[in-house]
């Protein structure tokens, strides 16, 4: 053997033996002190972490691979070093399972190791053991199902019985019943209309309050009376409310002449004054409605012929004159 093959082959050797340490090293060069997935019990779907501390030598340097592992039954989605010492570091990997059973996770390059043999248990929401289908099942009632149908065959057994009593009571009660509906729809509509007005009677100006409210008090007498006294003027107004009510057509006297002087003479009128002109309308129809005169005067106003033209309280004949 020359000696310049010999000189190669003590070269090769002394390589040899310097490597074969750090080799040996690579493959044995950690120590699995703690393994965590958190959550502790996961399901074929969910998305886990498995938390890992390692133990090395101090001189091994840990890096994250470039491209994150790659399985059959799960997809990688993050992998993050936390050093903790010079000897230990905590590695975390961000898993989504879709196969359950216990799994492996695939060897990883850490730079200084070569990671391998890590395992996770992948729950499955099956019974342990079962391999056929669930058996058939009756089907769910829908919610309120059970009511619905109490409700059903109530209305089958009492319906005859209402009708019955509705019949037994008489077509003249029921009209009875249909007129004082109708004879206090008027008097519902003004009440809302005066609330929406005293809601807003700050953000209205006292012109467009009043052009307002005395539409309202004409649409309302004008249901009550039966007469139409949307465009009668305010004197012939109170001049059919005063055969009602005398002492409420005094202040829807004043009411008209205050809503009129605003309107047509550009009068100013304080919030305060609106305020109080709404209550006394309120209260003037309020003891309209519940008085027997007023109820009885809707049906004279109403009437044909030449009752219907006489005034409320019998003897007057101002309203038909």
């Amino acid at each position: 053997m020359s000696r310049g093959c010999r000189r190669c082959m003590i070269c090769l050797f002394l390589l040899v033996m310097l490597t074969w340490p750090s080799v040996l090293g690579f493959a044995e060069s950690y120590t699995v002190t703690e393994s965590v997935v958190l959550p502790s019990e996961f399901y074929v779907g969910d998305r886990a972490e498995l938390r890992v501390r390692i133990r090395t030598a101090s001189s091994v340097e840990l890096i994250v691979p470039v491209a994150l592992p790659e399985a059959a039954w799960a997809v990688f989605h993050d992998m993050r070093l936390f050093p903790i010492d010079a000897q230990q570091t905590e590695i975390r990997v961000s898993f989504t399972a879709f196969r359950p059973g216990t799994q492996t996770l695939p060897s990883v390059d850490l730079g200084g190791i070569r990671l391998s043999g890590l395992t996770v248990h992948v729950a499955s929401v099956l019974e342990d053991g079962r391999t056929e289908p669930a058996p058939l099942q009756a089907p769910m009632l829908l919610p309120t199902t059970r009511l619905r149908l109490a409700g059903f065959v109530a209305l089958i057994i009492v319906g005859p019985l209402l009708l019955w009593m509705l019949l037994r009571l008489g077509r003249g009660q029921i009209s009875t019943l249909v007129a004082r509906y109708r004879r206090a729809q008027p008097y519902r509509r003004l009440r809302k209309s005066l609330n929406r007005l005293e809601s807003s009677v700050d953000e209205l100006d006292a012109r467009s309050f009043y052009i307002v409210f005395l539409e309202d008090i004409r649409r309302y007498f004008t249901q009550r009376l039966g007469r139409d006294l949307m465009s009668a003027t305010s004197v012939e107004i109170i001049h059919y409310i005063s055969d009602i009510d005398a002492r409420g057509s005094d202040l829807i006297a004043e009411v008209f002449r205050t809503g009129d002087l605003v309107k047509f003479a550009g009068r100013s009128s304080s919030p305060e004054q609106r305020r109080k002109h709404l209550d006394g309308v309120a209260q003037v129809v309020a003891e309209l409605e519940s008085s027997p005169t007023g109820r009885s005067g809707v049906g004279g106003q109403r009437g044909g012929g030449a009752g219907g033209r006489k005034g409320v309280r019998g003897g007057s004949q101002r309203v038909g004159a």
